[in-house]
């Protein structure tokens, strides 16, 4: 009843209902068309987020890549720690940077330099073939990060080499934070060395730090101890960029900005195109943060109008205009059909939904979704089928596409498998195929089917899903190549590979362990292991595995394994957990490191610097020694010097009687011998250094040798009125040696005898035989040597007293010389003193073996204040020609040459010299031999060359100060008949001169 009650009011209005139809069907379009807007918006904005994604994963995944190559690297200097540039070359030429790795700038190594070694280490670095390496900047600091190897080696790289990276804030950071913590460190926004051109990048590197041994320090101070350098790697953030992404399309751009502030001064790269109108407002912004090495990086997004232009918002306006359409067909039907209204619109309404359910399913792209017939021709695929297969909506609408056409062979009894399962029960269950794309890949497919009308139609539709299985595929293979990995690594290493239960127990068969250690698997089972372990190490290795077992921390442990053949050896243990998603421990995976060869080298090492050590010390004390001679000689040359210069001076200045004159005269030759003696002690002992001291080893009587040098210090000894006492046994005949160095012997004992004994002292010599030796005994009741002194009385060098308060003279080598001397002679000297103030005695002894008791006619030696009494020269008559660059030296020979009646030309040069023999024609030549432009040994060549009526056969002597055994003997191979050393006495000198002469004529 109030049915009819309720028709029966809407009867009048019924005229009302086709404007209520518009309205609402005007209200429904515009709904649809908000909805297909907001659908294709929400679809656009997944799009964008997915472009994102893989555009924030690219730069990811390869950095990471990069920073595993650097760790690769970092594995060359950890096999050896001196790597060449050839080698370091070759190593990254095997990478193929450029082909494989575009975007990189070139892979580095600087090297660690205390400032104390930098010379050297540039040297080195030039010797390598680095040619014109220096470090820059170039001023003192404590040390240097200088780029020593950067590949490959094109224009921009090779600027960069030499360049210290420490001296620059942003790169030193991430250096010290790479050292400092041991993992890879990515630098701040950087302008490059390499940037050389006119247009530059923005860049930053990254730093993996490499130390001694390879292993990474365990502390902060070790790592920043064992620092040896840097593995790197230069970007220019634009050349990387596009390195990773190419000419490939995309639908964002991108902005990144180094640090979490996104400001201009922190750009690093945009890839905005310049053409680009920068006033357009992007549909789609986000902003995104990743870490990399250390640094944040923030990435801006935004779209780019190819987003715009590839949407489906076109539809709302058709979809519009197809309601509105609808909606005025619906008036119109409405004026006629009105009793059909209600039923009509709800048909259309459901139409309306199922179609818009379907269609937002199939343009979501979540899966491909393609429609076609059992003939195999394909009529409609949505977008994710197309990009999938690699076609264009073009290729779709000209008919291009077939199932057949995709399918490879292999796959295609799968199809007409599916083809009569569809026939059958109207569905195909889905199954794995390969579809074969536009350009030739294959791509790995999930497909299923199904029916969308009766099998007894004309031509029923066929409607399959897609879903791409690439990444699963990828994923697939990963796993099994990653297992296949470590498969490899575990076969192939020469370490330990282990694993364990969460629990921290052996479940599983190890290799490794039972060849290293001889165990079975029956052994070592569960916590049999440890029975390896060296008794004195398993309570700290259980204790240290418990321990990270607890706290599922990282196990690390050095401790003595026993090998199959019995012996321990050091090993380094190093185990980490494997977490589950969940956080907790799933299994332990570790490995077994031999280091019993460091071990080893560690305790070599600490030998060696305790070598160096005293080695230093022993070179600390040579130094001071070295100090204190030099001030010791200075001070012996110049007290000479000083009386020689003073009396000079005055006997130039002032007349004095004939007394004070011979004085000075006899004070200056005193001194003259002195300066001589001092020389010629420095000269011996230079050649007994050296080993070019010679003996001329001769049938002497010893005591002679020993009563010839008691004469020559008897006059220093009456000064004192010190007497000496000689007891030599004359029985003991003739010896083998050099008479003239055993007399310096002995005089240099007893001289020194004479030096520290007191006035009114007494002094003993003594020859005698003992047992198999002839013994020499000098002993003084003088000043003595002290216990401390005495082991080091024969040091070169060294002096009791060195100090400027001493009292006695002397350069310390008088004793050393004597026992090299004696030495030489194949004896032995020993010093005895009973203390400070209670004489000293020295005993030289000779072995038997230089003893011959038959000896005829045996040498004599002199006192060395003997002079041979013989009758002045004569030189008359005789044209000498004397070359010495000395003004003083030319003016003395001519003075003396011209007193013993020779007639004297003197030049300067070697040059004057060849003209004045020649005009002179004289019948010996006096030359110097250290002179400038050209020395004695030049001059005495030309001369050699020339035809004898020219001077080529002249007589020569070397009157040089160069006084060495091989100085003499270069004179004589030169050329010259005689070497005569300065200074030189003047008779002895004009003996020379006549003998010469004489000879020749």
């Amino acid at each position: 009843m109030k049915a009819n009650l309720f028709g029966r009011y809407l009867q009048p209005r019924r005229s009302w209902i086709p404007y209520f139809v518009l309205t609402i069907s005007l209200l429904f379009t515009t709904a649809a068309t908000y909805y297909v807007s907001s659908t294709v918006q929400n679809k656009e904005r997944l799009r964008f987020e997915n472009d994102v994604q893989t555009t924030q994963a690219k730069i990811q995944d390869r950095i990471e890549a990069y920073i595993t190559l650097l760790r690769a690297g970092s594995g060359l200097f950890a096999a050896s720690e001196t790597v060449t540039s050839q080698e370091f070359r070759a190593f990254v030429n095997r990478m193929k940077l450029r082909g494989s790795y575009p975007g990189i700038q070139g892979i580095g190594y600087s090297a660690r330099v205390p400032a104390a070694a930098k010379d050297a280490f540039v040297t080195q670095m030039r010797q390598q073939g680095i040619a014109n390496f220096n470090i820059r900047p170039n001023y003192p600091r404590l040390e240097y990060h200088a780029i020593i190897y950067l590949e490959p080696q094109d224009r921009r790289n090779r600027v960069a080499v030499g360049y210290d990276m420490f001296s620059e804030p942003v790169r030193r950071a991430a250096m010290e934070r790479a050292r400092d913590t041991g993992i890879p460190a990515a630098s701040g926004k950087v302008t490059l060395v390499q940037e050389i051109d006119k247009h530059k990048q923005a860049g930053f590197l990254i730093y993996v730090p490499v130390y001694r041994g390879g292993n990474i320090p365990a502390t902060k101070r070790q790592r920043q101890t064992e620092l040896m350098g840097f593995i790197y790697s230069p970007f220019r953030a634009d050349d990387l960029m596009n390195g990773i992404f190419g000419d490939e399309d995309r639908l964002v751009n991108f902005e990144i900005y180094d640090s979490h502030n996104v400001s201009s001064a922190n750009l690093l790269h945009s890839s905005r195109s310049h053409t680009l109108n920068n006033r357009d407002r992007p549909q789609f912004q986000t902003n995104k943060k990743i870490d990399l090495g250390g640094r944040t990086w923030s990435l801006v997004f935004t779209s780019r109008p190819e987003l715009e232009l590839a949407s489906d918002i076109d539809l709302a306006p058709f979809v519009a205009f197809i309601g509105v359409a609808m909606s005025m067909i619906l008036f119109a039907m409405t004026h006629s059909l009105s009793s059909s209204r209600k039923a009509a619109e709800r048909s259309a309404a459901a139409l309306t939904e199922s179609e818009k359910r379907f269609r937002r399913l199939v343009e979501s792209n979540i899966f491909g979704v393609a429609f076609g017939n059992f003939q195999g021709k394909i009529h409609y695929a949505n977008d994710y089928f197309l990009q999938l297969i690699g076609y264009e909506r073009e290729d779709l609408l000209a008919g291009r596409l077939h199932w057949d056409s995709l399918t490879p062979a292999e796959f295609l009894p799968l199809d007409l498998q599916a083809a009569e399962e569809l026939k059958k029960r109207g569905i195909a269950a889905p199954f794995e195929k390969q579809y074969i794309r536009k350009d030739g890949t294959r791509v790995p497919i999930l497909i299923g089917a199904a029916l969308l009308a009766d099998t007894n139609t004309p031509q029923p539709e066929i409607i399959g899903f897609i879903l791409d299985l690439s990444d699963r595929k990828a994923a697939q293979e990963a796993l099994r190549w990653s297992e296949e990995r470590y498969r490899s690594l575990v076969e192939a290493t020469t370490n330990i590979i282990w694993d364990t239960k969460a629990e921290g127990e052996v479940v599983t068969e190890l290799p490794g362990w039972s060849a290293f250690t001889g165990q079975k698997f029956e052994e070592y089972q569960r916590w049999g292991w440890i029975a390896a372990i060296h008794p004195e190490d398993r309570d700290r290795t259980a204790q240290a595995w418990l321990k990270a077992l607890a706290h599922r921390s990282v196990y690390e442990m050095e401790h003595r394994v026993r090998r199959y053949d019995g012996e321990y050896r050091y090993m380094n243990a190093r185990g980490v957990p494997v977490l589950e998603t969940d956080g907790s421990v799933r299994e332990w995976i570790g490995v077994h490191t031999d280091i019993t060869e460091r071990k080893q080298a560690e305790v070599e090492r600490e030998r060696l610097l305790q070598r160096e050590k005293v080695a230093r010390e022993e070179a600390e004390t040579a130094n001071r020694i070295k100090d204190e001679f030099l001030a010791t000689l200075s001070h012996e040359l110049r007290t000479p010097l000083n009386a020689m210069l003073g009396w000079t001076q005055l006997l130039r200045n002032r007349k004095f009687n004939e007394e004070t004159t011979a004085r000075a005269l006899e004070t200056i030759d005193r001194n003259t011998k002195s300066l001589a003696q001092l020389i010629e002690d420095i000269l011996d002992m230079s050649r007994i250094v050296t080993g070019k001291l010679h003996l001329e080893i001769r049938k002497i009587d010893i005591v002679p040798v020993i009563v010839a040098a008691i004469e020559t210090v008897l006059p220093a000894a009456t000064a004192k009125n010190i007497q000496i006492e000689s007891k030599l046994d004359s029985s003991i005949g003739s010896v083998m040696g050099d008479a003239n160095r055993l007399q310096q012997v002995f005089w240099n004992l007893l001289a020194n005898a004479v030096k520290f004994t007191p006035r009114d002292g007494r002094i003993e010599v003594r020859l005698f035989q003992f047992d198999s030796q002839v013994q020499v005994r000098v002993a003084d009741n003088g000043q003595g040597i002290s216990p401390e002194f005495l082991p080091h009385v024969f040091d070169r060098f060294l002096q009791a007293d060195s100090t400027t308060t001493r009292e006695y003279g002397g350069l310390g080598l008088g004793l050393s010389i004597v026992r090299q001397l004696v030495e030489l002679h194949g004896g032995t000297v020993g010093a005895e003193s009973a203390g400070l103030g209670k004489g000293a005695t020295f005993t030289v002894a000779l072995p038997i073996r230089a003893v011959d008791y038959n000896l005829n006619e045996p040498e004599q030696p002199h006192s060395q204040k003997e002079e041979t009494a013989i009758a002045p020269p004569s030189l008359d008559g005789l044209r000498i020609v004397v070359v010495d660059d000395e003004a003083d030296a030319r003016d003395l020979l001519n003075t003396v040459l011209t007193q013993y009646g020779a007639k004297v030309v003197t030049r300067e040069t070697a040059r004057e010299t060849i003209e004045a023999i020649a005009q002179f024609q004289p019948h010996v030549l006096v030359s110097d031999i250290g002179m400038p432009e050209e020395d004695g040994y030049a001059l005495i060549h030309r001369l050699r060359q020339l035809p004898p009526e020219q001077g080529g056969q002249i007589p020569a002597i070397a009157l040089t100060a160069y006084a060495r055994t091989e100085d003499r003997d270069r004179a004589l191979a030169a050329g010259f008949q005689q070497h005569i050393a300065k200074p030189v006495n003047p008779d002895k000198l004009a003996a020379v001169v006549s003998e010469l002469a004489r000879k020749v004529s």
